[in-house]
């Protein structure tokens, strides 16, 4: 036997004691501790006078124990004290036991008959699953408890044949509880409870589908978690003004209830209490509350509440979807707004925010889409993520000069804000915070402000003017993409840093000067179709996409600091007619000028080394290049489609010629070859043909609208590739044999030798 330092409490035995099977323990013993003799084998078990709690597990699993004998000093036994103990068929509990713990007789198969006196004031969930004296149909009294209520409706074991489940339940007088899922997902449609009914415990009545009303009497106290949850034709419930409390989800799924009165002595309304009450309309809360919890009325139909200023705190989601509130009071003694405390309340068109109130967490108001004006104090120091997302309807925002930051897309989709007032202390404008405010007409950014982060007025279509003062140093990607209406910005040479498509899409800006200290432009005027002219400052040795799709560019002064012009730098640019690249640049990348279709002379530097895929592909006025010395690589598709080139110098240099790169260049008359040994190249053997697949180089060329038809036409009339017959190619001496068996060269019909 294992005993405690202070000899009361039994801990377990080394070994499994046996004495005629039966388990006896020595006097002195008050507690027999959890797990105790937990699998053991024993047939009978006699515990002493003295004990007065049987803890969690103690006699759990003793699979052959038929008899037990309690003293009368027990009060407690504990959670799962006897589950499992098959052979067990009656048990008595003493007079002075008051808690049976949850599945203290779990799975005793064979129990039969429990005497469980008056005095048990808790009985926990599933104290007797399982045995056959819950099987017994109707009601199931323990003590002053009703445990169980069985429906009879079908034929088993324990029921008699050709019963019916009774709707209309009646609980004696005396009883002062409703157990653990008493009542759980019956048939019931109404109960009458005694007077001296104080307890209804945790999911009593939860799902029960067909109960109407409920009258519960003046002494009641307590009602336990999902005690009705789910008791969808619940119309009316009567607090008694004694309750104290309302347990989680209580009320939860009660689609019918209309109108609640939260009694004076309640001071939490729990979370989740009266979640999806659809049909509640009214709420009466007494100036005791001092907490309103997570969600306790998420998916309500409220149209009104009164806070009253007793309440400290209101939990997150706490209103969450309640799409028919108009109108709500905040109280002066509330500090946070949590987080979607009012989110989808989409009939909210005004709201106070009291002094008291300094943090409104993100997703606050989010998508209250009746929400016209709302007015911050100055005590509000922050303001979350999506505070203000998809208010579509508010028109007026003055902002307190206590914020020092506009978090990540606060005010995303305000498409009606017209007025907004930035505070003098911001420093930072987050990601999207103001995206797609499209009838938003004029920005002052205040002069604190270093940051504005990715997207922070994208999609701000109506936006004519926007200051920015000098000490910014950071404009995100796409923070003015699809502002359709800018015409015109002067960028403070503060700015180090501009990320992605910073002006993507403003389809009217004509005029802009850039930061002198700016290094890279990365997509920056994407799209800006009506950018006529514009100079790069001397730092930047970057471009990538900057000019993309610029349409009406016909004029740009690149800096002698260049190095790189990226993929697609001037893709699309129609009306660009000559460019200077500057000595420096050392690579033109994939579709740098693709499609620039008026550009008819550029002259590349000696410090080019690669020219990408596509990177001239379409340029179809450009009628003589001459390839640097130094280039080393020319990619696949690079002077595709220039069907004006007639003149083509390719220097010693080059180490590779990428399939098709002067594919469909059909006016060609004169090559110059200056590579004298073709086998130590990398040439493809078909760099003069034509791609036979659907071609998309004709996007470029026609609209959407006559696209299939003038391509179709054009593909009818395009030659097979190079003139073979009558364009002259000039190579070195000594490589004219070379030259004849290279399949890229082998169909020229005519040949000389370069002097």
């Amino acid at each position: 036997m294992i005993i405690s330092n202070n000899g009361r409490t039994v801990k377990g035995m080394k070994c499994h004691y046996h004495s005629d099977n039966a388990l006896i323990l020595p006097k002195g013993i008050e507690v027999i501790g959890e797990k105790a003799f937990k699998d053991s084998f024993f047939i009978n078990v006699c515990i002493p006078e003295g004990v007065k709690e049987i803890q969690n597990d103690a006699f759990d699993h003793c699979s052959y124990l038929e008899s037990v004998i309690l003293p009368s000093t027990l009060e407690k036994i504990g959670a799962s004290a006897f589950a499992f103990c098959r052979c067990l068929t009656n048990i008595i509990i003493p007079d002075k036991v008051k808690s049976i713990g949850d599945g203290a007789f779990f799975g005793c198969d064979n129990l039969q008959s429990i005497d469980i006196p008056d005095g048990v004031d808790y009985i926990g969930r599933g104290a007797f699953v399982g045995t056959q004296w819950e099987h017994k149909g109707g009601i199931i009294y323990a003590g002053k408890a009703l445990y169980k209520y069985n429906e009879i409706e079908t034929v088993n074991d324990y029921l008699p044949k050709n019963t019916f489940p009774d709707k209309h339940i009646i609980i004696k007088e005396g009883i002062t509880h409703i157990c653990c899922g008493a009542f759980k997902s019956t048939k019931i449609e109404s109960v009458c409870l005694p007077k001296t009914i104080m307890y209804i415990e945790e999911e009593a009545f939860s799902f029960c589908e067909a109960l109407e009303k409920i009258e519960l009497p003046s002494n009641f106290i307590h009602i336990g978690k999902k005690a009705f949850e789910g008791c969808k034709s619940l119309r009316s419930v009567s607090l008694p003004s004694i309750t104290q409390e309302i347990g989680d989800s209580a009320f939860r799924l009660c689609s019918a209830l209309q109108k609640i009165n939260i009694p004076d002595d309640v001071h939490k309304i729990n979370s989740h209490t009266f979640e999806y009450c659809v049909s509640l309309k009214e709420v009466i809360i007494h100036c005791r509350v001092k907490e309103i919890g997570e969600r306790a009325f998420a998916n309500c139909g409220l149209q009104s509440i009164d806070i009253p200023k007793s309440v400290e705190s209101i939990g997150k989601m706490a209103f969450y979807q309640c799409k028919e509130l108009k109108s709500v009071d905040i109280p002066n003694s509330i500090e946070i707004i949590r987080k979607s405390t009012f989110q989808g309340c989409t009939c909210l068109e005004c709201i106070d925010i009291p002094n008291s109130v300094a943090n409104i967490e993100e997703k606050a108001f989010e998508d209250c889409s009746a929400l016209q004006d709302i007015d911050i104090p100055d005590s509000v120091e922050t303001i979350g993520e999506y505070c203000f997302y998809g208010c579509s309807s508010l028109n007026k925002v003055f902002l307190p000069n206590s914020l020092s930051v506009i978090p990540n897309c606060t005010f995303y989709g305000c498409e009606s804000l017209q007025e907004l007032r930035l505070p003098t202390d911001l420093e930072v404008i987050g990601c999207l915070s103001f995206y797609g405010c499209c009838s938003l007409r004029n920005i002052d950014i205040p002069n604190n402000v270093t940051k504005i982060e990715d997207g922070a007025f994208e999609d701000c279509s109506s936006l004519e003017t926007v200051t920015i003062p000098n000490g910014v140093e950071k404009l995100g990607g796409n923070t003015f993409a699809g502002c359709k209406s800018i015409n015109k910005i002067d960028l403070p040479n503060s700015i180090v840093d501009m990320g992605y498509s910073t002006f993507n899409k403003c389809v009217s800006l004509q005029e802009i000067r850039l930061p002198s200290d700016i290094q890279s432009l990365d997509y920056t005027f994407e799209n800006c179709i009506a950018l006529k002219h514009i100079v790069i400052p001397s730092k930047v040795y970057r471009l990538s996409g900057t000019f993309d799709g610029c349409e009406s560019l016909e004029t740009v002064d690149l800096p002698n600091s260049l190095e790189s012009i990226g993929e697609r730098s001037f893709a699309r640019c129609s009306s660009l007619t000559s460019v200077r690249v500057p000595d420096g640049v050392k690579e033109i990348l994939d579709g740098a000028f693709c499609g620039c279709a008026l550009l008819d002379s550029i002259i590349l530097p000696e410090s080019v080394c690669t020219i990408g895929k596509q990177a001239f592909s379409c340029c179809s006025s450009l009628k003589r290049i001459a390839i640097p010395y130094g280039v080393k690589s020319i990619e696949e598709k690079a002077f595709y489609w220039c069907e004006s080139l007639t003149s083509l110098v390719i220097p010693k240099s080059v180490e590779k010629i990428g399939w098709i790169a002067f594919g469909e260049c059909k006016s060609l008359s004169t090559i110059h070859m200056h590579i004298d040994r073709l086998d130590t190249r990398e040439i493809d053997g078909n760099i003069w043909g034509r791609d036979d697949s659907y071609d998309y180089m004709l996007d470029y060329k026609y609209e959407a609208d006559d696209y299939y038809e003038d391509y179709e036409e054009e593909k009818k009339n395009m030659c097979q590739n190079v003139d073979y017959e009558n364009c002259i190619l000039y190579i070195p001496s000594g490589t004219r044999w070379e030259y004849k068996h290279h399949p890229s060269f082998k169909n020229f019909k005519k040949i000389e030798i370069e002097r």
